[in-house]
């Protein structure tokens, strides 16, 4: 069995020059997967978009962010 370890910061430390937290995107096709890593993601502190593929995204306003 692999053993994941998840390495967390301050937000306050990974906040980008002009000030604002930066988006992790999730693209997966299983929305339990998108939902379980959205809500372990924004419970860390973290914005969060989440997409179902990459058409999707690139679909979105976040392509461009």
């Amino acid at each position: 069995m692999t053993e994941w370890t998840v390495e967390t910061h301050d937000m306050a430390e990974v906040a980008t020059q002009d000030g604002s937290t930066p988006v992790v995107y999730i693209v997966d096709d299983d929305a339990a997967v998108r939902a379980s890593l959205d809500t372990l993601l924004r419970s860390m502190g973290m914005r969060v978009a989440t997409f179902a593929s990459t058409a999707e995204l690139r679909a979105t306003q976040w392509a461009d962010a």
